[in-house]
């Protein structure tokens, strides 16, 4: 039983909810969700490792107010706005626009007799409710007394199409009168409308992946052909919202590209960053251009202006209607104070979510800087990590505010810690061109004198040492020849190796010892590439990638082409060994061994902006290590050009097969030894009982 202390302190908690709720401005459901609100679900945050975002819990961003609506709910509602204190519903299944004054608690209701379905409302500042509603094939302009003031049926422009669909399900209205219009099965973007119902033309458009087969059809098909193939079309959008510079923002569902978008004047999707859920179903913009988004799932999700995502959190009501959790989300609204306003089509009513200290302190910071408060904006970034620890979204904004004051050392750290490869290349570059200018005399003496040094030294070894003649072997076997001469020795691939592979061939040049010393070379070369590059390449490193990982990518594509390739020469009628074939191979990694370690030093020194070189070096290293390994079949199985093909052909093949049989070897052999483990436990069972 309670005690008289707790329950002496239930009744000032009550006592101070009551007067929160009488003296502070704002929602009604503020005071109850400060008396009892809660978090029902975790929040969420991005972290980003080896290159891939992962959502981890953090700190509650939002707790749960009331749920209005609940002693009247609502038909099966689309969509809801809010302006000045006033939260618009198209109640879809009544047929009107209920409207919720969050201060008085008063309830009105639009349109009933007028409408018919209404899936979408916008409210202007004048205090004009537009409806789309689908049914009537119309957009309603309704006064703030429910009588029709105007409707925009139809375009009778010829531009518009004849056999154009026109079913409007969503509206906004910019400030200068211009409608736009999501309909259904518009493909061809959003329809704009002038104040008087004049077709203006499609804004924003959404892009139709080409696959591979698309390229290929697109290459080798004729025009007749590709008339016949099933025409692709692009997916209309889905839904929409205007920010207060009059930017349009969509949603597009069943999408994994860019399903969130941010149009510019002229309708191109200006927004880099995007959400990886293809049932979104409704966004909002809030202040400072923080924007929301709502999954049909539940889940809301906060970014800012730029994208980053700062906050996830909701979700679906699996087995229980609980405050918080949604069993099917339709809208999505957001007022002056970030309080959210989610509409649950299936139950009929609207969750309320409020800020907590830690949802405040952000979008402080995310205001503080994008007014250019540089300084007040780190250190409520600062109080942000005391308050949630290390969360990656603040060290972005530690490195955006430090780009600001010029502190690029500090950004390029916290851009590092934050998993921003683009922001930690911009801010290196500002960090080498500081270093360049100030040690910029030295370095180009240094670097004259080192080629003078070259220069000199190789016209010397020029007049010493006689021009060198090839010859095929000088009579000694490779196992005759020291270790260090047969390592030496696939420098000469660069310079003669169809030679070369034929000294392979005789046995004059490699040892098994060799072949060993080579492939080890060439994996610690890629391994190096793969996790030692620089941080604005890459955000792989050692500390995250497993070695047998490693191993197992290097060696099993590299053994099992060895491998089939001899296996397909044994039947092709080829001459070479496996032994030399073994050894002549590794020879052929002598292009990665060399210029794969050079590559990864570059990705230190080098910006993302300058990263073709190093994607054209890897190009290099690649074609010519493939161009060595087809020379070293060639000449050590004496084939023809045409060989070589049919060869390589039969050997990736063959390494599907093997990689196929293996994958079925392991399950049955995973199914067996569970029969096996299953019966030796039955009969222990029956022994012991």
């Amino acid at each position: 039983m309670a005690t008289k202390k707790q329950k002496l302190a239930g009744r000032i908690l009550a006592a101070l909810a009551f007067v929160l709720a009488v003296i502070l401005p704002g929602p009604a459901v503020r005071a109850a969700a400060l008396a009892g609100g809660n978090a029902t679900t975790k929040t969420y945050t991005l972290r980003k490792e080896s290159g891939n975002s992962l959502l981890i819990p953090t700190q509650d961003a939002y707790l749960t107010g009331d749920a209005l609506f609940l002693d009247d709910p609502l038909r099966m509602p689309e969509d809801l706005y809010w302006i000045d204190s006033r939260l618009y519903v198209a109640d879809t299944g009544n047929g009107r626009i209920v409207c919720q004054d969050l201060e008085s608690g008063e309830i009105h209701t639009y349109g009933e007799g007028i409408l018919v379905s209404p899936s979408g409302v916008f409210v202007t500042k004048e205090g004009e409710i537009y409806a789309a509603d689908p049914s009537l094939g119309a957009v309603v302009v309704l006064d703030g007394q429910g009588k029709e003031l105007r409707r925009y049926g139809r375009p009778e422009s010829t531009a518009f199409g004849a056999n154009t669909q026109y079913q409007p399900t969503k509206v906004a209205v910019l400030d200068s009168g211009i409608i736009y219009i999501v309909s259904s099965g518009s493909f061809d973007g959003i329809i704009q409308l002038d104040a008087e119902g004049e077709f203006m033309g499609y804004y924003g458009y959404n892009n139709i992946p080409m696959t591979a087969l698309d390229v290929l059809q697109d290459l080798l098909f004729t025009e007749a052909q590709k008339q016949k193939l099933f025409n692709k079309i692009p997916l209309a959008f889905y839904n929409l919202a205007l920010d207060e510079k009059g930017l349009c923002y969509t949603v597009t569902q069943r999408t994994g590209v860019t399903p969130l978008k941010k149009h510019n004047i002229a309708g191109v999707n200006i927004l880099e960053n995007t959400l990886p859920d293809a049932l979104l179903a409704d966004i909002s913009i809030g202040p400072d251009g923080l924007i929301f988004a709502v999954s049909e799932s539940g889940l809301i999700y906060e970014l800012d202006n730029d994208g980053q995502l700062l906050f996830a959190l909701g979700g679906q009501a699996a087995n229980s209607e609980r405050r918080g959790l949604f069993t099917l989300a339709s809208g999505i609204a957001v007022d002056q104070s970030c309080n959210l306003y989610v509409l649950d089509k299936e139950r009929g009513i609207v969750h309320t979510f409020l800020p907590t200290e830690y949802a405040d302190l952000m979008h402080r910071a995310v205001r503080q800087y994008r007014n250019g408060e540089y300084s007040e904006s780190s250190r409520t970034l600062e109080r942000v990590l005391q308050l949630a620890g290390n969360i990656q979204i603040a060290y972005h904004y530690f490195g955006k505010v430090e780009m600001q004051l010029r502190d690029y050392e500090a950004a390029t750290v916290n851009f590092r810690r934050a998993g921003e490869n683009a922001g930690y290349s911009d801010a290196f570059w500002e960090v080498r061109t500081q270093r360049i200018s100030k040690w910029f005399g030295g370095a180009v003496m240094g670097v004259l004198a080192l080629a003078l040094l070259t220069t000199f030294l190789a016209r010397r070894r020029k007049k010493k040492e006689p021009e060198a003649v090839y010859f095929y072997t000088d009579g000694r076997r490779a196992q005759d020849r020291k270790f260090s001469e047969n390592l030496k020795f696939s420098f000469r691939f660069f310079k003669a190796p169809s030679n070369s592979f034929y000294e392979v061939k005789l046995g004059a040049r490699g040892t098994v010892g060799t072949g060993v010393c080579l492939y080890l070379l060439a994996f610690l070369a890629f391994a190096l590439y793969y996790v030692g590059r620089g941080f604005a390449f890459t955000g792989v490193s050692l500390s995250n990638t497993s070695p047998l990982y490693l191993v197992i990518l290097f060696f099993l594509p590299t053994g099992l082409f060895v491998l089939s390739s001899y296996m397909v020469s044994e039947v092709n009628s080829g001459e070479g060994s496996l032994k030399r074939m073994f050894i002549g191979m590794s020879y052929g990694l002598a292009p990665m061994i060399c210029i794969l370690p050079v590559l990864t030093f570059l990705t230190h020194i080098l910006t993302r902006t300058e990263s073709f070189l190093v994607n054209f070096g890897f190009i290099v290293a690649v074609l010519w290590t493939a161009v060595l390994e087809l020379l070293a079949i060639k000449e050590i199985h004496n084939y023809e050009p045409g060989q070589v093909a049919v060869n390589v052909l039969l050997t990736l093949f063959l390494m599907i097969v093997i990689l196929f049989a293996g994958s079925i070897l392991v399950m049955f052999w995973d199914t067996a030894l569970d029969t096996v483990s299953a019966l030796f436990k039955e009969v222990c069972y029956r022994v012991l009982h």
